[in-house]
């Protein structure tokens, strides 16, 4: 009589296990697929879908060496101007158009 409490015991665990394997293998079939749209509108950009090319952002650009030593370059200088209290977008164009620019201690 014991063994057969065992027995029961043993298949309503196994029933248990494989409804929770079940569970666990339609969760996993989701999240597989919720994956795959997010990586594929990760890889969306102006070439392939109707966002506009201002959507591609810097990561575009900084895929070359040269694009990334020019936006470290930008970063530093902009980085620098706010460091001084100076108006960026004036500074930019100044510098766009050859003139100098004085950093005032202040």
């Amino acid at each position: 009589m014991e063994l057969s409490n065992d027995i029961k015991l043993l298949k309503d665990l196994v029933h248990a296990l494989l409804a929770k394997v079940e569970a666990l293998e339609s969760e996993n079939a989701a999240l597989r697929a919720e994956n795959a749209d997010l990586r594929s509108r990760l890889n969306l950009n102006s070439k392939n879908s109707h966002k506009p090319p201002s959507s591609d952002g810097l990561s575009k650009k900084l895929q070359t060496f040269k694009g990334a030593q020019h936006y470290a370059r930008i970063q530093s200088f902009t980085s620098t101007l706010r460091k001084h209290s100076m108006n960026v977008f004036l500074n930019l164009i100044n510098v766009l158009d050859r003139k100098s620019i004085v950093f005032q201690a202040g």
